[in-house]
């Protein structure tokens, strides 16, 4: 049985409490696609979800967006 190939597209935030972990941003753009290992981001937390990340005033969406 072949597995079905698909792409990974994540962020890793290092913070501290809610701030760390990786989160599924579904996408490659319009964000994640420009984003470099130590870039300082924004992300909107919804519940205990983040749900965007941000970075110089652009953002993107998360898998977690309702």
């Amino acid at each position: 049985m072949d597995e079905a190939e698909y792409d990974e597209f994540s962020v890793r935030l290092r913070g501290l409490g809610e701030a760390s972990g990786d989160v599924d941003t579904g996408a490659p753009g319009p964000l994640l696609k420009d984003l470099r290992p130590g870039d300082a981001v924004t992300f909107t937390l919804w519940q205990d979800y983040v749900v965007a990340v941000a970075k110089d005033g652009r953002s993107q969406e998360t898998a977690d967006t309702p």
